[in-house]
C-alpha cells in the first residue's frame, strides 16, 4: 500500500513527524499549554485531576493535591476533609504512601500513552514498509547523504591505479551482520530500563534521552551509507520485525512482479518523473528491499528466535514491573508514572513492593533484573512450546520443515505478544473513553490480530520462492506464442497465482518437452539473474523443475547453455543478489539519465565524458550506488553498444526518418491554390528531422566505422540529405570548444554522409536495416492517408496543418477526421477550433466591427490567422505555439479604398500586419506632409510605437484598392519581441530598413 506512495510524498510526512517530535522535545523544556489541561478547575479536560468526582476507579483517580494559599499565596496540600497526613481512601498509593499531585506537563504521557502504543498495530495493519517510509529517525539517518557530507571509503584499484571512492556499509559476517539481532534487542532492553528509572516522567532527562537518539541516528548515517541505522542498529527494528514480519496485512509484495523501486527501499525523488532507486547493497537479503524473502532467508537465525520468544516475557516484565514496584496496579493504569516527581531520586528506594513489605533491592537493580529475568523465561518457552509442537506433528505423522515450525511458532508468538500489549498499551487514556467505545477498540485489536495470523500462519517457504520465480516461468510461456485467451477463459498470465501458473506451464496442451524445457531455462535465468538461486545451490528452483518433470540431465544442459550465452551467471566472484541488481540497475538508469538528456540536447556524448564536472556526476553517482571501478567500467560500455539503449533508441529514430521522408513525398505531390500551409507543414517535418538526425549524428559518433555505423550512416545520408548537409555544416559551442560534426565523426563515416552513395553497404550484421532507400522515397504513399496518420498520430503540432490541407481537396475525409479529433480529446485548441469550423460546414463568425469602424472583420479559424502570420518574414521563425497565441486574439480586417486605418496621434495599441493591397503612410509636421507606399504582405504597421509606448506617428489610408491586415494586440506583441532574440533582432531591422526607405523618398 505505501510502496505506491512516491519519495517526495513519504519525505513531507517523515519531515512532518520529525518536526512533530522537535516539538514535543521542546515543549519538555517550555509547556504554558497541557498543564492547563490537567488543572482541578479544568471541568472540560478529561485529564485533569478531581480529587471530589465520584465513579469507579477505573474511570478517574482521586489523589490529594498541591494548591496555592489566595491569601498567603503559599503552596500547600489540599487535604480535603481529611486531616493532614491522612489518605483518602480513594488515593492513589505506591508502595503504601499515598501519592499527592499537582498539575503537569502532559507531554510525557502524550508520547508513552498516546504516541507509542499506535505503533505496533500500525505495524501489523500497514507492515514494514510503511514504517520504513516514514519513521522520523530514519529521516534524521539520511540528513547526512541528503546534504553529502557522508564518509566514504579511499581505495587504490589495483588493475587501474584509479583512486575509488564507496559508501562505508556493514561488510558480510561483521560484527553488527551477525550480532544486530542480540545488539538491537539489548539496547531496546536498556532502553526500556532507563525509561522506568530515569526518563518516564523526569522531562530533562527524557528531552536528553530523545535527543540522544537523534543523534546517533544522524552520527550512524554520516559513518555508514543506506540504513545501516535501521538495519543494525536502531532500537525500533526488533517491535518492527516482530510485528511487521513476514508482511502486514496491507504490507505490498515486492518479488511478484519484479520492479525497480520496491517496498521501502532506499529512493530519491526526481522532479517530474518517477522516484529513483538509491540501493547500495548495505545488507542482502534487505528487508526494504523484499521482507519476505528477508525473513524466510534468514528465519533460522538464533538472533531472530531469542527476539520472538524473548519479546512477549519482554512486554509482560515491562508492564508487570509497574505492579511489582508499587504494589498495584492503580500506579500503571492512572498514569501517575507519566509524571511522578522525583523519579531520579527514587532509583535507590525499594524495588519490590509485595503483600504490604518493601523488598530490600534497589530500584536501579529490581528494574533490569525484572526485565532480564523474565525475556528469558519467555525464550525458555518459547523454545519448550516449539519442541512440544515439532513432537506433536512428528506424532501425528505430519512433520514439519525446519522453517514450518520456525514460522508457525514465530506467529503465535507475536499474536500472543500482541494482544498482551493492548492489555496494558495506552490504557491510562484509553480507559477515559465510555465504556461502549473502550469495548470497540478492544474486539477491533483483537480481530486485526487474528485476521493477521489468520493469513499469516498458512504462509511457508516455497510458496513464497513459487512466487519469486512465477514472473519468469510467465515469460518463459509468452515466448511459446500460445493464445491463453480462450484457455484461460479471458484471464492473462499476470492474472495467475504462482501455483497456477506452475500447473498451466506443466499441462498446457499441446506443448512439448523441448518447449518446457526452454521455458524452464528462462525462469532459471531469471532465478540466477535475481539471487533466487546461484551456481552452487540450486534448491530454489528444484520444485520449478520437478512440477515440469524435466530431469537432472536437462537442468545441466540448461545451465550448460545459459554459461555459453552468459557466462556471468555462473561466475562464483560475481555477486548475484537481488540488491545488487537493483543497485546496479539503479546506477545503470542514471547514466542512461545523461546519456539521454545529452542525446535529446544534441551534446556530443564522448565530449561530454571528458568534461570534469561530468566525471564528478559518474563519480558521486559511483559513492551514491557504492559503486567499484570495475562495475561502472562495465555499465559504460554496455549501454553504448548494440544491445544498449542508445542504439536501441537509434532504430526508433531511423524509422521516424523514414516515415518523415515519406510525408515529405507524399505531401509535396498536391497541387494546392495556396502553398502556405504545404510551407508550414514542410518546415514543421524538417524540425522534428532535425532535432532525430542530430540524435543520430551522436550514436554515429560512438559506433565510429563499426557495421552497424556504417549502415546508420548510409540511412542518414539517403533518407535526409539536405538535413544532413545543414547539421554538417554549422558549428556549436560545447564547454570551451567551438566544434562542429565533421570535426567529431569518424573520416569513414563522414565520407559516406558527404558523397550520398546509392544502394547498401556491403557490411555484416547490423542492427538497422540495411537497405537502397532510393525506391523506398520514390514510391510515397498517398497524401490522403499520410494527412490521416499525422491528425491521429498524437503530434498536436502537425494536426492543425495536416486537417487544413486536407479540407483543400477533401472537405468530406477533413469532417470525419475532424470529429474523431475532437472525440480523441487529445488536440490543442487550434485544431479544435478549425475542426468544428469544418464540421459546421465552413460557417465561421469574424464577430462584428464597431458600429463606426471604417473596416469589415473577416471571419477567420485560429489557423487561419496563423497562416497569415507565417507568411510575414517578421514571424515564420517563430515556434507553431506561439504564432497560435498571436493569432488566437487576432482580427482579419478589410478596408475599402482611402479607409483610414489609424491616425497619427492616437494610441498605440495594435500592430497590424499587412496582408493584401497597399497602404498610404502619411507624416504630418511642422505644417509639411510626407506620403510613403506600402505594398509589400508581409509588413508591420504600428510596431514601433507598440514597443516604445508612444502616440501613433504616421496615419495609414488604404490605398488604390482595398487591404487587407492582421490586428494584434499591443501588449501580447511587446512581449513576444521582449522574449525572443531573433523577434527583437528582426524588429530593429525592420525599423531601420523602413527609416532607410522613407529617407530615399524624401531625398527624391
Amino acid at each position: 500500500m505505501f510502496g505506491k506512495l512516491t519519495e517526495r510524498q513519504a519525505l513531507t510526512i517523515r519531515m512532518v513527524l520529525a518536526a512533530v517530535w522537535i516539538l514535543l522535545i521542546v515543549s519538555l523544556f517550555w509547556d504554558p499549554i497541557t498543564i492547563a489541561l490537567t488543572r482541578p478547575d479544568n471541568q472540560y479536560s478529561p485529564f485533569r485531576l478531581n480529587r471530589h468526582a465520584g465513579g469507579d476507579f477505573a474511570e478517574q483517580y482521586h489523589c490529594p493535591l498541591y494548591i496555592v494559599d489566595p491569601e498567603s499565596g503559599e503552596e500547600r496540600v489540599d487535604w480535603g476533609e481529611h486531616q493532614a497526613g491522612v489518605c483518602d481512601d480513594r488515593c492513589l498509593r505506591v508502595q503504601g504512601r499515598c501519592v499527592v499531585e499537582r498539575p503537569y506537563s502532559m507531554t510525557p504521557r502524550i508520547f508513552w500513552a498516546m504516541i507509542v502504543p499506535i505503533i505496533p498495530l500500525f505495524l501489523m495493519v500497514f507492515g514494514h514498509e510503511a514504517w520504513r517510509r516514514v519513521c522520523p529517525l530514519s529521516f534524521f539517518s539520511q540528513i547526512p547523504r541528503m546534504l553529502g557530507i557522508q564518509r566514504v571509503r579511499r581505495s587504490i584499484n589495483p588493475d587501474t591505479g584509479n583512486v575509488e571512492k564507496k559508501s562505508v556499509i556493514v561488510g558480510p559476517g561483521s560484527f553488527l551482520d551477525r550480532y544486530h539481532w542480540f545488539l538491537q534487542f539489548g539496547i531496546l532492553s536498556l532502553c526500556v530500563v532507563a525509561r522506568i528509572l530515569f526518563v518516564n516522567s523526569d522531562r530533562m532527562a527524557l528531552a536528553i534521552f530523545f535527543l540522544g537518539f537523534i543523534g546517533a541516528a544522524i552520527a550512524t548515517g554520516y559513518f555508514f551509507g543506506g540504513k545501516t541505522w535501521c538495519s543494525f542498529i536502531c532500537p525500533i527494528a526488533p517491535i518492527q520485525k516482530v510485528y511487521s514480519e513476514p508482511r502486514g496485512i496491507l504490507e505490498s509484495q515486492a518479488h511478484q512482479p519484479k520492479q525497480a523501486i520496491t517496498q521501502s527501499m532506499c529512493r530519491r525523488p526526481v522532479r517530474n518523473a518517477p522516484d529513483v532507486g538509491t540501493c547500495v547493497g548495505c545488507v542482502s537479503p534487505c528487508p526494504d528491499v523484499d521482507l519476505e524473502r528477508f525473513y524466510w532467508d534468514g528465519i533460522e537465525k538464533p538472533g531472530r528466535r531469542f527476539v520472538y520468544y524473548g519479546y512477549l516475557g519482554f512486554v509482560i516484565a515491562f508492564y508487570s514491573y509497574y505492579t511489582l514496584y508499587a504494589g498495584n496496579w492503580d500506579y500503571y493504569f492512572s498514569g501517575a508514572w507519566t509524571h511522578e516527581e522525583d523519579q531520579l531520586a527514587r532509583i535507590w528506594d525499594a524495588g519490590f513492593y509485595v503483600a504490604g513489605y518493601a523488598v530490600p533491592i534497589p530500584k536501579l537493580v529490581a528494574a533490569p533484573l525484572t526485565i532480564g529475568l523474565l525475556i528469558f523465561a519467555s525464550y525458555g518457552v518459547g523454545r519448550l512450546m516449539e519442541a512440544a509442537y515439532d513432537a506433536y506433528r512428528r506424532r501425528k505423522g505430519r512433520p514439519l520443515t525446519r522453517d514450518q515450525l520456525l514460522h508457525r511458532t514465530f506467529s503465535i508468538a507475536t499474536f500472543l505478544t500482541i494482544n498482551t500489549f493492548y492489555m496494558f498499551g495506552g490504557r491510562p487514556n484509553l480507559n477515559l473513553l465510555p465504556e461502549l467505545l473502550l469495548g470497540l477498540i478492544d474486539i477491533s485489536i483483537v480481530v486485526l490480530s487474528s485476521f493477521w495470523l489468520w493469513r499469516t500462519l498458512g504462509r511457508n517457504a516455497l510458496e513464497y520462492r513459487r512466487e519469486g520465480l512465477a514472473e519468469g516461468l510467465r515469460r518463459g510461456l509468452r515466448r511459446l506464442n500460445f493464445d491463453f485467451t480462450q484457455l484461460l477463459e479471458g484471464r492473462s498470465l499476470e492474472d495467475l497465482t504462482a501455483s497456477e501458473t506452475y500447473v498451466l506451464a506443466k499441462t498446457l496442451p499441446g506443448i512439448t518437452r523441448e518447449q518446457r524445457f526452454r521455458v524452464y531455462k528462462d525462469a532459471l535465468r531469471d532465478a540466477l539473474l535475481s539471487g533466487y538461486a546461484d551456481a552452487s545451490s540450486m534448491a530454489t528452483i528444484q520444485d520449478l523443475r520437478q512440477n515440469l518433470e524435466l530431469s537432472e540431465q536437462e537442468h545441466s544442459r540448461a545451465m550448460m547453455e545459459l554459461g555459453i550465452e552468459d557466462s556471468s551467471l555462473l561466475d562464483p566472484e560475481r555477486l548475484r543478489s537481488q540488491e545488487n541488481l537493483l543497485r546496479l540497475d539503479n546506477f545503470r538508469g542514471a547514466i542512461e539519465s545523461l546519456l539521454k538528456q545529452w542525446v535529446q540536447e544534441g551534446t556530443p556524448i564522448k565530449l561530454a565524458l571528458q568534461q570534469p564536472k561530468v566525471i564528478r556526476q559518474i563519480q558521486s553517482l559511483q559513492v551514491m550506488y557504492n559503486i567499484s571501478e570495475q562495475e561502472q567500467a562495465e555499465v559504460l560500455p554496455e549501454l553504448l553498444d548494440e544491445r544498449g539503449m542508445l542504439v536501441q533508441d537509434a532504430r526508433k529514430w531511423v524509422g521516424q526518418l523514414q516515415d518523415m521522408a515519406h510525408w515529405h513525398g507524399a505531401i509535396n505531390s498536391l497541387e494546392l491554390e495556396h502553398q502556405t500551409s504545404i510551407a508550414l507543414l514542410n518546415n514543421l517535418i524538417s524540425q522534428k528531422q532535425v532535432i532525430v538526425i542530430r540524435r543520430l549524428l551522436n550514436v554515429l559518433q560512438v559506433l565510429e566505422n563499426s557495421p552497424d555505423g556504417v549502415v546508420l550512416a548510409h540511412a542518414l545520408a539517403q533518407l535526409a540529405p539536405e538535413e544532413v548537409d545543414t547539421l554538417l555544416g554549422s558549428r556549436f559551442s560545447f564547454e570551451g570548444y567551438d566544434t562542429d560534426w565533421t570535426d567529431l565523426l569518424h573520416a569513414e563515416t563522414l565520407e559516406i554522409l558527404e558523397s550520398k552513395p546509392q544502394g547498401k553497404p556491403n557490411v555484416g550484421e547490423s542492427v538497422f536495416p540495411n537497405q537502397d532507400y532510393q525506391e523506398f522515397l520514390r514510391n510515397p504513399p498517398e497524401p490522403k492517408e499520410v494527412l490521416s496518420s499525422l491528425i491521429r498520430g498524437g503530434e498536436v503540432i502537425f494536426q492543425a496543418p495536416a486537417l487544413y490541407i486536407l479540407s483543400r481537396f477533401d472537405r468530406a475525409a477533413s469532417q470525419e477526421e475532424g470529429r474523431r479529433l475532437l472525440a480523441a480529446g487529445k488536440s490543442d485548441s487550434v485544431s479544435r477550433n478549425l475542426a468544428k469550423v469544418l464540421i459546421a460546414n465552413g460557417h465561421r463568425d469574424g464577430g462584428p466591427a464597431a458600429a463606426d469602424a471604417p473596416y469589415l472583420v473577416k471571419p477567420a479559424t485560429t489557423f487561419r490567422k496563423l497562416l497569415l502570420l507565417y507568411e510575414s518574414s517578421f514571424f515564420n521563425h517563430l515556434p507553431v505555439d506561439d504564432l497560435a497565441r498571436l493569432a488566437v486574439d487576432a482580427e482579419v480586417r478589410s478596408y475599402a479604398q482611402g479607409s483610414t486605418i489609424c491616425r497619427q496621434g492616437e494610441p498605440s495599441d495594435e500592430v497590424l500586419l499587412l496582408s493584401k493591397g497597399t497602404v498610404d503612410v502619411i507624416i504630418r509636421t511642422e505644417g509639411k506632409e510626407w506620403k510613403f507606399v506600402m505594398s509589400q504582405p508581409g509588413e508591420t504597421i504600428g510596431e514601433i510605437g507598440v514597443i516604445m509606448h508612444s502616440p501613433r506617428s504616421a496615419t495609414v489610408v488604404a490605398g488604390e484598392s482595398s487591404a487587407m491586415v492582421v490586428a494584434m494586440k499591443g501588449d501580447l506583441f511587446e512581449a513576444f519581441v521582449g522574449q525572443d532574440s531573433q523577434t527583437a533582432m528582426s524588429f530593429m531591422r525592420l525599423a531601420f530598413e523602413r527609416l532607410q526607405r522613407m529617407s530615399s523618398q524624401v531625398s527624391r
